[in-house]
């Protein structure tokens, strides 16, 4: 191998390490964005599905108090029909 192929092997990884360094730091975020404050718009929207949740089971057992009334008087007309 001559001087020159060598020096230019040489030049030639120069470049490529230069060239290499440069995507990298362009690849780098060049903003950081830092929160200092917590974001109140989740907590409040999960109290809120709490509140909900809680209706509906408040709603819930109602209804099964319903289906269980309804099912009882079910039960004593037809055992009436049988006597």
């Amino acid at each position: 191998m001559s001087k020159i192929s060598k020096i230019l092997i040489i030049v030639w990884t120069f470049v490529l390490g230069l060239v290499t360094g440069y995507l990298i730091q362009k690849s780098r975020p060049t903003e950081v964005v830092t929160i200092t404050k917590p974001d109140t718009t989740l907590i409040n929207q999960v109290k809120l599905l709490e509140e909900e949740n809680e209706i509906l089971l408040d709603e819930l057992q109602f209804k099964e108090g319903e289906i269980s009334y309804w099912g009882r008087k079910y039960d004593e007309l037809k055992n009436k029909t049988n006597d």
